[in-house]
């Protein structure tokens, strides 16, 4: 049975996010994680769209995502996860070894306001929050702390809601539970993040790009 084609609307950022099948470790060693940014990168030679924000952990990733056209996500994905998996397999001479992730990489929209805010840092505080370093921008495969591939080309793109000056200070603040379970929920159940009425909108359609605010707390 065919795939149910997925909605995704132009001019808004989704969270992007998918997981080694069975949780296993994609990425053991560094060659692994500069595969994945090598790749990420050729992507965006093939469909250009905004990376505004990347933390490659080691059994998932996670990716803020900003599209001009709708489709573009769905087509930069297509072409970065069979990129990635063919290289990734090849390299580690897998072939035949069943799949490599769980399955479609999940995505979710996010507010354009504060809340685009909160999901940048969600991504950027992931691996101090899996407890993998002991501050956020010492992990060495995120937007935090990289970039750019290691050829150079840039992967992220500034975010159309300024990080504010003491960015650092606020990714390792540690997230409120009320915070930190509504992230998780939207993440793994692709659930639009964003104030009650907006996402009441997304749901049944109504959405239109939104006007940035001028004042927008983290």
């Amino acid at each position: 049975m065919p795939r149910t084609a997925r909605r995704f609307f132009p001019g808004l950022p989704y969270h992007v996010l998918n997981r080694g099948n069975r949780r296993q470790t994609l990425f053991a060693k560094p060659v692994d994680y500069e595969m994945f940014l090598t790749t990420l990168a050729d992507a965006l030679d093939k469909v250009p769209l905004l990376i505004l924000a990347f933390a490659v952990m080691p059994n998932h990733f996670h990716m803020v995502l900003l599209p001009e056209a709708g489709d573009e996500i769905s087509a930069f994905m297509r072409w970065f996860m069979n990129a990635h998996i063919r290289r990734y397999h090849r390299f580690h001479e897998l072939w035949g070894t069943g799949h490599m992730y769980q399955g479609r990489f999940k995505a979710f929209p996010v507010q354009l306001d504060h809340h685009l805010l909160t999901v940048l840092r969600y991504v950027e505080a992931n691996p101090r929050t899996a407890n993998l370093v002991s501050r956020a921008e010492e992990w060495p495969w995120s937007s935090l702390s990289r970039k750019t591939s290691r050829d150079g080309r840039l992967l992220v793109s500034p975010s159309p809601i300024s990080r504010p000056p003491d960015w650092l200070p606020i990714v390792n603040e540690p997230f409120t539970p009320e915070t930190r379970d509504a992230l998780r929920k939207s993440a793994w159940r692709q659930v639009a993040y964003g104030d009650p009425e907006w996402i009441r909108k997304m749901r049944e359609g109504g959405h239109s790009r939104l006007s940035v605010p001028d004042d927008c707390p983290v």
